[in-house]
């Protein structure tokens, strides 16, 4: 790449400037990403390598974040870690390595509030004639879905089917309603709305 630039590596340094870091999946290479990032939430102008800012510095580049959960689950019998971990990581580092407390970022997806604004804005525009006037959340994370779909007010309905395995409620983040799966969660609404469908 250097050589199709017809750049050194100090120069491309010099010349290269990143003004935000957009994560919108997990981390792959956790080390790597830690790394990279570290070096750019330090710097004083978004370029690698040239100077650093210090604690009372302002951030420079800006960090995006979609997905603050720690844990996920899938097909393998432990939970996997989720683009959270990364967060938290990099927290710790830049505070215990750099000295650099408030490290800045903007974090979507659930259960930030912008994310269920949006998703009513977008199911209210779907409707057209139709007046919503109830809002359900069905999921398997209390600290993402259900937590999320309780800040906005929705009936939140919490299935036993990914995350969430336990007997009875989540204690730090309780939902409206605790089902088995989907199906269940599906006929549950049906009955609060009093549809008759034929599921």
């Amino acid at each position: 790449m250097l050589a199709r630039f017809g750049l050194s590596e100090e120069a491309l340094k010099r010349e290269l400037q990143f003004h935000a870091i957009m994560l919108w999946s997990d981390a792959v290479n956790l080390e790597l990403n830690m790394q990279l990032f570290s070096d750019l939430l330090v710097s004083k102008d978004g370029r690698l390598g040239q100077s650093q800012r210090g604690p009372g510095d302002k951030q420079f580049v800006k960090f995006l974040l979609s997905n603050p959960d720690l844990i996920y689950a899938d097909k393998h019998p432990v939970p996997r870690h989720g683009q959270g971990i990364l967060i938290h990581c990099l927290k710790e580092l830049m505070r215990e390595v750099y000295g650099i407390a408030d490290l800045e970022y903007t974090m979507y997806g659930k259960p930030e509030r912008l994310t269920f604004d949006y998703a009513e804005s977008l199911l209210v525009a779907k409707a057209q004639r139709v007046e919503i006037s109830k809002f359900y959340m069905i999921g398997d994370n209390p600290e993402g879905d259900i937590e999320g779909a309780n800040r906005k007010g929705w009936t939140s309905i919490l299935v036993r089917t990914g995350l969430f395995t336990g007997p009875g409620n989540d204690t730090n983040h309780p939902a409206s309603h605790v089902v088995e799966d989907m199906e269940e969660a599906v006929r549950l609404i049906c009955r609060l709305e009093s549809l008759k469908l034929d599921i």
